[in-house]
């Protein structure tokens, strides 16, 4: 897993704080068969894995900013089953065209996590790196 990362890191530059966390220290999510997982910053619940990690145009980090002014360095990841979808899917403001989106909050303490874009049948989430961590 830390060497796939390793590779990832190498190839596309430093995405963001999540992948530099695991790829430091030891690999204690994996002992005992636990595999690392991303885990929600508020109150560590289970997000994601690294393995769901993916790039959409052209990478997998993407930095932008609403039209409130508020800045979010997003990762995408194809799959984030700790997350619970909300509200109605709209294109408006989309930073990625021609993908709706609605919220992905936490499913446990419902702190908003990013977002979930779908196009047709496809989607990813595009999650707020800042409020993402490591399992340790």
């Amino acid at each position: 897993m830390v060497q796939e990362l390793q590779y990832e890191m190498k190839r596309s530059g430093p995405r963001s704080t999540v992948l530099r966390e695991l790829l430091t220290g030891d690999e204690r999510g994996t002992e005992e068969g636990k595999k690392p997982c991303i885990i929600c910053r508020f109150c560590s619940h289970v997000i994601t894995t690294p393995d769901t990690m993916m790039d959409i145009d052209g990478g997998h980090c993407h930095t932008f900013t609403n039209p409130l002014g508020v800045t979010y360095s997003i990762g995408c990841f194809s799959a984030a089953k700790g997350c619970v979808n909300t509200g109605d899917p709209t294109l408006e403001f989309t930073w990625f065209p021609g993908f709706s989106w609605e919220y992905a909050l936490c499913g446990n303490c419902r702190s908003h996590l990013g977002w979930y874009y779908r196009s047709g049948e496809s989607g990813f989430y595009g999650l707020i790196l800042n409020n993402l961590t490591e399992n340790l």
